[in-house]
């Protein structure tokens, strides 16, 4: 239920972005962010549908008649180029530029009619395009659950806060937008407040309001900023006093960047805004590495407090001995865990970060064969610039199998969250499970890729074999071992493989390994690495017409 919430939201979001979208107007009425979003989300994977219907929406909010459909007919050509056997082996980045100028120049200049000024306009507004395209990519696979935001997503939501700010023109909303904007980029500081404050200025100045906007409101964030230490109320009530009064001074314009109850309404939002999770997304550099000693303590003693709670909530199978021995185990590196969360505090500065040789792209897609997946999967980042893969298959499917998987996989994540290596993780979650009521069964593909030391290290119990894909050769890793549950002291053993750039690491249930063969699943992800990690799942997964078990599909693409 939850996994269906989360897509059903998703989608809620790819038609609301694209409806803002195609509603941001420039002069003349152009659309040059439609085409933009439209070519970042479809690469990273979005429904066309979702896509398309966002943007009649916005189209149909758009208020200027038949010119206003423009946007839409450029975001179906731009779903058709998409299509293209030519630009599929183009990379993300040039075919995100190439999508989006196409698509914004074509019905512009159809619906030119030969004008000068209509062509030079429709030209202009598709290089606009273009240069947005690719900014916007990192937006399509975000999901929203990260620490802290690399420097690409921070500009690729930066742009996407103007656009959106644009698309709520001529609406109360956008009063409220612009201020709960500035008020949340001023929780980073007073760079990122004055930035944030110009941008959305200019984003009121581009939908028809007063130039002078963008100094009001960038001087208002950067005071916001200043004042870190006053508490967020006091911070909305400088805002307000120089947002609703500058006005009046030198500049000299007859109305305020953002009316009083819309900014009055907006600053109230903002002290609901968790201030401290903002400030870690917003955190770049030697500020993200001040925080990260106390952040990874804090996170440890959390997930441990989880995994005890898992326990806890575990009944009893006959004799209590397994039972005893995996709470002595928790409990021993419970001891250890604190003893470093206090080592940790305790510093006055992280050790520097070691250099990351690789940048991964990650994909999952699933596919129930009846109502309900049995198969579960987490994609968790771990210190160090590492990453967990886990997937897990429950005996049987429906129901059942997804309880018994979604366990495993809940235990073995908070329990390597916490600081416990692979092993260990495995070898504690099979002693709970062995000592719960019922045959709690299911298989274990596990994977921690470390991106600074080039490697990969996979654990299987039962899984199928994964796939390691280079350039010129295809490998696949394979273990044997009983399902985790079944036999106390089952260890699987860990093989170790080296990444470069251009890799590409597949893991899968039996599902899509019984259904597809080694080579024609090599041969199928090949067909599809020019496109995102999540769209060769999909096309891995589309190719069986009458899958006999539940699928799901990860890939990992190293660049």
């Amino acid at each position: 239920m939850k996994k269906t919430m989360r897509y059903a939201l998703r989608l809620g979001a790819w038609v609301l972005i694209m409806a803002l979208c195609a509603r941001a107007r420039v002069a003349d009425g152009f659309a040059p962010f439609a085409c933009a979003a439209y070519a970042a989300l479809r690469i990273g994977g979005a429904h066309p549908l979702c896509l398309l219907a966002g943007c009649a929406l916005g189209c149909a909010a758009s208020g200027l008649g038949f010119a206003g459909w423009q946007a839409l007919i450029g975001c179906a050509a731009v779903e058709l180029l998409c299509r293209a056997p030519v630009l599929r082996r183009v990379d993300a980045f040039a075919r995100a530029i190439v999508l989006a100028f196409l698509g914004t120049a074509f019905p512009g200049l159809v619906f030119s009619f030969g004008i000068p000024y209509n062509l030079l306009g429709a030209l202009l507004s598709a290089t606009v395009s273009a240069a947005i395209a690719p900014v916007l990519l990192p937006i399509a696979e975000w999901g929203g659950k990260k620490a802290a935001l690399s420097r690409e997503e921070q500009f690729a939501l930066a742009a996407l806060a103007v656009i959106v700010a644009i698309g709520l023109r001529a609406t109360p909303l956008q009063g409220v937008f612009t201020s709960l904007c500035v008020l949340a980029a001023a929780m980073g500081g007073a760079g990122t407040g004055a930035l944030g404050g110009v941008l959305m200025g200019a984003a009121i100045a581009f939908s028809g309001g007063q130039p002078e906007a963008a100094a009001v409101m960038g001087m208002s964030g950067a005071l916001c900023g200043v004042l870190d230490g006053v508490p967020a109320w006091g911070r909305a009530l400088a805002f307000l006093a120089v947002c609703q009064t500058a006005y009046l001074g030198p500049f000299g314009y007859s109305l305020p960047a953002a009316p009083l109850p819309q900014a009055i309404l907006g600053a109230l939002i903002s002290l609901a805004l968790p201030q401290s999770r903002i400030k870690a997304l917003l955190a770049t550099g030697d500020a993200r590495q001040e925080n990260r000693a106390a952040e990874r303590a804090a996170e440890r003693l959390t997930t441990l407090s989880e995994a005890l709670e898992t326990m806890a909530q575990a009944r009893p199978r006959g004799e209590a001995g397994e039972g005893a021995r995996a709470a002595h185990r928790l409990i021993a590196f419970l001891h250890g865990a604190l003893a470093q969360s206090a080592q940790a505090l305790s510093a006055s500065a992280d050790l520097p970060a070691r250099p990351v040789r690789l940048h991964a792209s990650v994909g999952v897609c699933a596919r129930a064969r009846d109502m309900v997946c049995g198969d579960s999967y987490a994609i968790v980042p771990l210190p160090g610039e590492r990453m967990l893969l886990l997937l897990c298959d429950g005996m049987g499917t429906g129901g059942a199998a997804q309880v018994q998987s979604e366990r495993t996989v809940r235990l073995i994540t908070r329990l390597m969250r916490a600081g416990m290596d692979a092993l260990g993780a495995i070898d504690t979650a099979n002693t709970l499970l062995m000592w719960q009521d019922g045959e709690t069964f299911s298989t274990l593909d596990l994977a921690v890729v470390d991106l600074c030391g080039g490697w990969a290290e996979l654990y299987k119990l039962a899984a199928p074999p994964s796939l390691h894909l280079r350039a010129d050769a295809v490998a696949e890793i394979s273990s044997a071992g009983l399902p985790i549950g079944v036999l106390d002291g089952s260890h699987p053993r860990a093989v170790r493989i080296a990444l470069r750039r251009g890799d590409m690491l597949f893991m899968a249930s039996d599902g899509v390994m019984d259904a597809c063969p080694a080579p024609e699943l090599s041969a199928l992800l090949r067909a599809h690495a020019r496109e995102s990690a999540r769209s060769a799942c999909a096309a891995v997964l589309r190719a069986p017409k009458h899958p006999k078990d539940d699928m799901t599909a990860i890939l990992v693409k190293l660049t």
